[in-house]
């Protein structure tokens, strides 16, 4: 930042007293003026300003507002100096900070992708701790429980596989008993029970998938900087 403000002093000396005061605020770290000052020039001169000077004043602006951790005002003025040129590091360097500092990881992520449209670094883990949903499902038609262990979910695999096991010995007690009505009943939870539990280990899968790959996604944005 002090590089382009030094950049904008040196190369443009018919700078107004209101823009030189600025600048100068914002070289000596000032924040909470620099911040104010830039806002009202832009406001009130942002037509008549050369794309250069508006650059600085972006630029300046947000390195003032991540100091005083606004990261709403950091986010928008190092999005308006990306607007302005694309090719500035330290703008959108700051833009998927701020992005990160409010929670906002997937415009961060995109953030990233377009001023790095040829990177393949978010595939990276996409086969870490993979887990495949068809497996799971599969195991759990085999033995009922098995997909959750899988999974790791070995609290849910137990409990699934006992209350299987329940239902299951209830039918044959029914069955044995000759009480038809009774067996269609358990049969019909049981049938309930295996069905939507096989189901729920590949949903579980999935989702774990995807929630596994996003923090994989934001950790390694945030290893990036």
């Amino acid at each position: 930042m002090f590089l382009c403000l030094l950049f904008a002093l040196l190369f443009f000396p018919a700078l107004s007293n209101a823009q030189g005061f600025a600048f100068q605020l914002c070289v000596q770290g000032d924040a909470y003026r620099c911040l104010s000052e830039t806002q009202r020039l832009l406001s009130m001169r942002g037509n008549r300003l050369s794309p250069v000077l508006k650059l600085s004043l972006y630029e300046a602006q947000g390195e003032a507002a991540w100091k005083l951790s606004d990261y709403s005002r950091a986010a928008e003025a190092s999005r308006n100096c990306l607007q302005l040129d694309s090719r500035q590091a330290s703008c959108r360097k700051r833009l998927i900070l701020s992005q990160l500092a409010l929670g906002k990881e997937q415009e961060a992520e995109a953030s990233f992708l377009q001023g790095n449209p040829e990177t393949l670094w978010l595939r990276a883990g996409e086969e870490q701790g993979h887990q495949s949903p068809r497996l799971a499902q599969g195991l759990n038609y085999l033995l009922p429980g098995a997909g959750f262990a899988y999974l790791g979910s070995w609290g849910k695999g137990l409990g699934s596989f006992f209350l299987n096991g329940i239902f299951l010995k209830a039918i044959a007690d029914a069955w044995a008993a000759g009480n038809r009505a009774q067996t269609l009943v358990f049969f019909t939870f049981e049938a309930g029970w295996y069905l939507g539990g096989a189901k729920a280990a590949g949903i579980a899968a999935e989702e774990g998938n995807k929630k596994r790959l996003q923090r994989q996604r934001i950790e390694l944005l945030r290893l990036s900087f």
